[in-house]
C-alpha cells in the first residue's frame, strides 16, 4: 500500500506536467489540446480563470485579449513552462516581439475536460508524513524577489541583504514567519529555493534569446 506522501498530486501543474498527464502518445497532438484548453478556458466572463491557470511572473494583458483567440502551440515554451501573451498582432504596426512570455501553470484539475488522465506524481522528500510546507506560496513569493532584485549572482545585483541563496532562504523564512505559516528547515529550503531559482533563470535566459 503506498504511503500518503506516494499518493500525493500536485495541485499544479507545469505545460510538460500536464502534457504528460494526458492519453495517447502524440505530442502535437497534446499540444494542440492544450493551447484548444486555454483558449477556450483562459478568459471567463471577461476576466481571467484563476480556479485553472496561474501566472507566477506578471498576468496576461486581457485589454488586448484578441490574442487569446489565435494561441498555437508555437505559442507556448514547453519546456519552460511559458506562453507567449499580450498585444494583438494582427493591428497595424505591433510587432511579434511586443507579446510577453509568462511562466503559467494548469490546475490538475482542468485534466478533467479530457477524460481518463494520469496525473504525474512530483518528487517530494519523504519525511514520513504528508507535505506540511506551502510550498506555492514559497514558489511565488521567490520569484516575485527575482523578478524585483534580479538575479543575486549578478554583481549589479548585490546589494546588503541580497548577494547568495542564503540571503533569499532567509528573507523566505522571515515572510512565511510573518504570515505564521510552518517553516521549512534549511535543508528543504536550499533544495527547493534552488530548483525554483533555476527554472526562473531559465526563462529569463530564454527571454534573451528571444
Amino acid at each position: 500500500m503506498n504511503s500518503l506522501v506516494d499518493c500525493y498530486r500536485p495541485k499544479w501543474l507545469y505545460l510538460q506536467e500536464f502534457m504528460d498527464a494526458l492519453p495517447g502518445n502524440d505530442d502535437a497532438d497534446k499540444r494542440l489540446a492544450i493551447a484548444l484548453l486555454v483558449r477556450d478556458r483562459i478568459i471567463v466572463d471577461g476576466c481571467l480563470n484563476e480556479a485553472e491557470f496561474r501566472f507566477l511572473e506578471g498576468k496576461p494583458d486581457l485589454r488586448t485579449s484578441a490574442w487569446v483567440a489565435r494561441l498555437t502551440p508555437d505559442d507556448f515554451g514547453w519546456k519552460t513552462s511559458q506562453m507567449l501573451a499580450g498585444v494583438d498582432t494582427s493591428k497595424p504596426g505591433s510587432r511579434v516581439s511586443d507579446s510577453v512570455g509568462l511562466l503559467i501553470e494548469i490546475a490538475s484539475t482542468a485534466l478533467d475536460h479530457f477524460g481518463d488522465t494520469n496525473i504525474p506524481r512530483r518528487k517530494v522528500t519523504k519525511v514520513g508524513a504528508p507535505e506540511l510546507y506551502d510550498w506555492d506560496e514559497i514558489q511565488q513569493f521567490v520569484v516575485k524577489k527575482l523578478n524585483n532584485n534580479g538575479d543575486y549572482e549578478s554583481p549589479e545585483n548585490k546589494v546588503k541583504g541580497w548577494r547568495t541563496r542564503t540571503d533569499l532562504i532567509e528573507l523566505t523564512k522571515d515572510h512565511l514567519q510573518k504570515l505564521k505559516m510552518d517553516v521549512p528547515g534549511d535543508t528543504q529550503l536550499k533544495a527547493r529555493i534552488g530548483e525554483f531559482v533555476e527554472h526562473w533563470r531559465s526563462i529569463q535566459q530564454q527571454k534573451v534569446g528571444n
